[in-house]
C-alpha cells in the first residue's frame, strides 16, 4: 500500500495492528525533508515488529535524526533492515554523533545493514545499536558490492577490527560482516 507522508507521520491510529512497516526515505516527491520534518507519533505504532528503511543517507542529519526517532520510538521492534544510500561525496560530516543521545534498551532480535561503506556515521550507528540491544541474536552487515575499499584487504581488516571492539549488550549477538 502506498500512503502519503502525512499519513506516515500521523497515521498510527489508522493502523493499530500494523506489524510490518517499510519506509523509503528517498522516494518522496517532496524529498526526504518533507517526511522527516513531521513529528512521527511512534506510540501509535506500538504493534510494529519489523521495520525496513530504504535509501537511508548517513550523511544527512535530518535523515539520521528521523531514523533514531523511529527506531527508538517503536517499543516492540524486533527486526530492523536498513538499506543505505550510496554516498556520492567523500566529504563526510559526523551529524550522528550529536543526534543520538538515546540509551534506552531496544527489543531488536535481528538487524541487517545493507550497502555499508564504513563511514563514521554508519560505525557510530552500529556501535549504538549493539550497546542498546540485550536480546540481539544476529547483526548482518553487507558492504556496498560496488565499493572498493581503499587499501583492499587492509582497509577491510581495519573496519572489521573496529566492529569487533564495539561493546555488545547481548552475550549471544552474532555480528556477520558479509563481504561477498
Amino acid at each position: 500500500m502506498e500512503i502519503t507522508n502525512s499519513l506516515i507521520v500521523h497515521g498510527g491510529p489508522y493502523f493499530p495492528n500494523l506489524e510490518e512497516l517499510v519506509l523509503s526515505l528517498g522516494d518522496f516527491e517532496g524529498g526526504v525533508e518533507e517526511l522527516v520534518s513531521g513529528k512521527l507519533v511512534c506510540d501509535s505504532f506500538s504493534c510494529v515488529k519489523s521495520l525496513t528503511l530504504t535509501f537511508v543517507d548517513f550523511d544527512s542529519s535530518d535523515v539520521l535524526g528521523f531514523m533514531y526517532e523511529i527506531i527508538w520510538g517503536f517499543p516492540n521492534l524486533q527486526t530492523l533492515t536498513i538499506k543505505a544510500l550510496s554516498s556520492d561525496s567523500y566529504d563526510h560530516e559526523d551529524p550522528s554523533l550529536e543526534l543520538c543521545t538515546l540509551m534506552e534498551q531496544l527489543q531488536l532480535l535481528n538487524v541487517v545493514l545493507e550497502n555499508f561503506e564504513g563511514l563514521e556515521n554508519e560505525l557510530f550507528f552500529i556501535k549504538k545499536l549493539l550497546a542498546c540491544t540485550p536480546l540481539l541474536k544476529k547483526f548482518t552487515i553487507r558492504p556496498d558490492p560496488t565499493l572498493l575499499f581503499p587499501g583492499g584487504y587492509e582497509e577491510k581488516f581495519k573496519v572489521a577490527k573496529k566492529l569487533l571492539r564495539f561493546q555488545r549488550a547481548s552475550a549471544i549477538a552474532d555480528v556477520d560482516l558479509d563481504w561477498s
